[in-house]
């Protein structure tokens, strides 16, 4: 490291903390950013800042250690930063993080090693650290070796195999992911529906249609997703999920997923639904783009403590008659047939910059994970990390560039 301060004197102690601290949390919002409807221009301060603060922290040297060393006590996502700084100067004691008491230690550290530079000079990391240096290394597009078995996994476990096999190009069979499908815990039903669009498994499409017709939990997670991975002709058995209130906000959220301007009549319906009238003004939006109009915002309620005023934001009802001629009077800007995320067709060449960029970032991952599953030859990208590495995933994560 470029310091190795033995004391600080105390204000640079307290920048030295406020980098820290910034760098926690921007690595926790980096986690989760694809998740959001962020722009690709927050992304790319979010991870100019989180740099910045990360080699503030390099250049503390030891003192930046030791404080992210203190700070995973109390708050477990300090690993991940603690990770990338430790990565940097010698990768082991890195590493041993992955064999921490607590799970969230585990999990956070994980995700710093994820955006951590790689160093293909470490031999044996997956036979020392299991299924976890399997998703860090397959992250990384590394050279890795199928775990032994899939089956019985603990749950941690079970995540990082499916997340890692999704981005290795390793031999599998479709029943072993197919099985977490229907798993009891959402994570790894997720991470199933990832895994196989992100190795274009044949039975994907079939798959996820049987399973959205269960009468079980798993069926929300397919019927989303068959929003990402289907067509047109799934649109009714959307429109019939969006009927039985245990997989409405699923259906709703799915259909707006699948982009088609022949749902928007059924979405305009649905505005008169009170309970699910945010649902589908958001897949009208994220269809079409812009916003669906609303009327007045009700007033403040009567007797709120002030602890309920401090929290408590007026949201504005939709309108669906201002709705629906909101709609007509900008449908002749839209081609009816194709696909359609926020007003920009996606139908044909989504990946293009021009298009593939201008999109908020979780309707560019699910763009990406529908021509990953579908589409021979899609480049094998990364949406999950820093924003210069997402396309050059061949290259190292560099944090300190």
């Amino acid at each position: 490291m470029a310091a190795n301060p033995a004391f600080f004197p105390r204000p640079i102690r307290s920048v030295v903390s406020a980098h820290l601290d910034n760098a926690v949390h921007m690595a926790a919002s980096l986690r989760d950013a694809h998740l959001g409807m962020e722009t690709i221009a927050w992304l790319q301060v979010l991870c100019e800042r989180l740099h910045d603060n990360l080699e503030g922290l390099r250049l503390a040297g030891e003192e930046g250690v030791r404080l992210a060393r203190e700070a995973i006590e109390d708050e477990p996502e300090a690993a991940a930063v603690l990770a990338i700084l430790l990565a940097l100067d010698d990768p082991r004691p890195a590493w041993q993080l992955l064999a921490h008491p607590f799970a969230e230690v585990r999990e956070w550290a994980n995700w710093g090693l994820r955006l951590a530079p790689h160093h293909p000079s470490l031999k044996g990391l997956q036979e020392s650290y299991g299924f976890s240096a399997f998703d860090i290394l397959a992250f990384h597009r590394a050279a890795v070796i199928m775990p032994s078995t899939s089956a019985g996994l603990p749950e941690e476990a079970a995540w990082f195999w499916l997340e890692g096999l999704g981005r290795s190009e390793l031999s599998f069979q479709s029943e072993d992911v197919a099985v977490y499908a229907t798993h009891e815990r959402q994570q790894l039903r997720q991470a199933a529906w990832r895994c196989a669009a992100r190795r274009r498994m044949p039975e994907l499409v079939s798959l996820c249609r049987m399973v959205a017709q269960r009468d079980d939990a798993a069926a929300a997670d397919a019927i989303s997703f068959l929003g990402v991975i289907g067509s047109l002709e799934d649109l009714d058995l959307l429109q019939s999920a969006a009927a039985k209130r245990p997989t409405a906000k699923a259906a709703l959220l799915g259909i707006g997923k699948l982009g088609h301007l022949e749902a928007i009549p059924f979405l305009l319906e649905t505005l008169a639904q009170s309970d699910l009238s945010e649902w589908a003004a958001g897949s009208i939006e994220r269809i079409v783009g812009g916003k669906v109009p609303r009327g007045l915002p009700p007033p403040m309620p009567p007797h709120l403590t002030e602890d309920e005023m401090d929290v408590w934001e007026a949201v504005a009802p939709v309108d669906p008659e201002a709705a629906a001629h909101w709609w007509r009077s900008r449908k002749h800007l839209f081609v009816p047939g194709g696909r359609w995320q926020c007003g920009v067709c996606v139908s044909d060449q989504p990946l293009r910059e021009v298009v593939f960029d201008n999109l908020p970032l979780t309707v560019r991952y699910d763009v990406y994970l529908r021509e990953r599953a579908l589409v021979a030859g899609t480049p094998d990208w990364e949406m999950e990390t820093w924003v210069w590495d997402q396309k050059n995933v061949r290259g190292s994560r560099q944090p300190c560039r």
